[in-house]
């Protein structure tokens, strides 16, 4: 018989020894089904094969994709034909069995035998002595090769051909070893799920969705410069997220609309091509609902500088390079820091620093750099990793606000540090109301 007629047989899946080292389906060729490197993928597939089998008497027949023909086939059990449609198959099984004649056996001088098809309607009751050598004649002479056709026809209508018997197919197939899944970590969310299901759960969960922006779903916004338009505005509606900067400047001989994220300007370029010159991404309708800033900028002090410098944060080039970049961002009329109450989490701190050239990674001339309290490490667009001039002014706003943060822990910390820090904190009651 045919691989793909099966009787009770146990279908075992070993990888392959001749043209590669990966597992083959033992009823598709390698051009209908790629062979795989891993057991269960095969395991799923040839599952599948046994589903959509077709049961017959102790048969199982299953589809066949060896190119024996050019598509796919089903083979019968009986006879070397090949049947593509499954109704098909079912109704030749049912005719090529009724072909099948069953084998006689030869003839002997017994007398009637348990094989003999004549079956008198009556016992016969002898009226002389009967020989014992003598077969039994019947009342009217019948061949005996010649097979009794009943009255109706059923002797041949089986129910296990036309009608579903549920499939063992798990028992087809030997069990192999329990393998341990390789557990990875979201990038999104952060949850541990199994390596193989990683890209169904980002495509179900994290795939991004239009949706309108109302008063009740918006993104969070702060004004940083109400004078340029310049916002800062959640990157998106997931937890945590970044935070990046938009402009939007409506008044003045010169209207600037604009956002730093790279698939925003491609739809906005997009949309004025389009003619729709009015289009705005998410970040841009956010701002309908951005609370006008009531703080006061915070003004840095350049004698702070020189406690950071004792302090060891940084040195004298450093303290020169920040009281420039101070004088710069008074003469454009911008704040030079501003520290960010959205984005997330809750231990990351936000600083927009003011940035005077244009750049890939400060498009509106401003960069966002950040502190990670928890880790003590610090993050900036620019990619520098010794002299970043938008950490040190960071550091300069945290250290003049929040002074706390530089220092390890009360215990080892001196009395100078210590009343150092009371008045930091003095400071930063001023500088914030409670209210606030």
């Amino acid at each position: 018989m045919h691989r793909t007629v099966l009787r009770h047989e146990k279908i075992t899946l070993q990888r392959c020894q001749s043209c590669c080292s990966n597992y083959h389906c033992p009823f598709c060729g390698p051009k209908v089904f790629k062979p795989a490197m891993e057991h269960h993928v095969v395991e799923n597939h040839v599952r599948n094969h046994l589903s959509l089998a077709v049961q017959h008497e102790e048969f199982l027949i299953v589809k066949c994709n060896l190119q024996c023909r050019e598509q796919a086939h089903f083979h019968c059990c009986y006879c070397p034909n090949t049947v593509i449609r499954k109704v098909q198959i079912v109704q030749h099984l049912a005719s090529c069995k009724k072909r099948q004649v069953p084998p006689t056996e030869p003839a002997t001088d017994e007398p009637a035998t348990i094989n003999e098809p004549v079956v008198p309607s009556a016992p016969i009751v002898p009226s002389a002595p009967v020989d014992i050598n003598e077969p039994v004649v019947p009342s009217a002479p019948v061949d005996v090769n010649e097979p009794v056709v009943p009255s109706e026809p059923v002797a041949f209508k089986e129910p296990a051909v036309t009608e579903r018997v549920p499939l063992p197919v798990k028992s087809l197939l030997v069990p192999q070893k329990s393998r341990i899944q390789k557990k990875v970590q979201c990038g999104h969310c952060g949850i541990t799920v199994n390596k193989k299901n990683l890209d169904v759960h980002v495509k179900r969960k994290h795939t991004g969705k239009i949706c309108d922006v109302t008063e009740d779903r918006h993104l969070p916004s702060q004004c940083i410069d109400p004078v340029s338009g310049i916002y800062a505005v959640e990157k998106s509606f997931r937890r945590p997220c970044s935070v990046i900067h938009v402009q939007k400047k409506t008044s003045g001989p010169h209207s600037v609309v604009a956002c730093e994220m790279d698939e925003c300007i491609s739809k906005l370029e997009f949309a004025a091509r389009s003619g729709f010159q009015h289009f705005e991404c998410i970040h841009l309708k956010s701002l309908q609902f951005c609370p006008w800033p009531n703080r006061i900028p915070v003004v840095l002090d350049e004698d702070v500088l020189v406690d950071m410098i004792a302090a060891n944060v940084f040195g004298e080039q450093t303290k020169t390079t920040c009281v420039a970049t101070k004088a710069a961002a008074s003469a454009a009329g911008v704040p030079l820091s501003v520290e960010l109450t959205i984005g997330g989490p809750s231990t990351k701190k936000y600083i927009s620093v003011y940035e005077p050239k244009v750049s890939y990674y400060g498009r509106l001339g401003r960069v966002i750099a950040s502190y990670d309290s928890t880790r003590n490490t610090w993050h900036c667009p620019c990619a520098k990793p010794r002299s970043c001039l938008h950490k040190n002014i960071a550091r300069w706003h945290l250290f003049q606000l929040h002074c706390q943060l530089f220092v390890s822990s009360p215990i080892d910390r001196p009395a100078q540090g210590l009343a150092q820090e009371h008045a930091c904190q003095e400071s930063t009651r001023l500088e914030y109301p409670p209210q606030w």
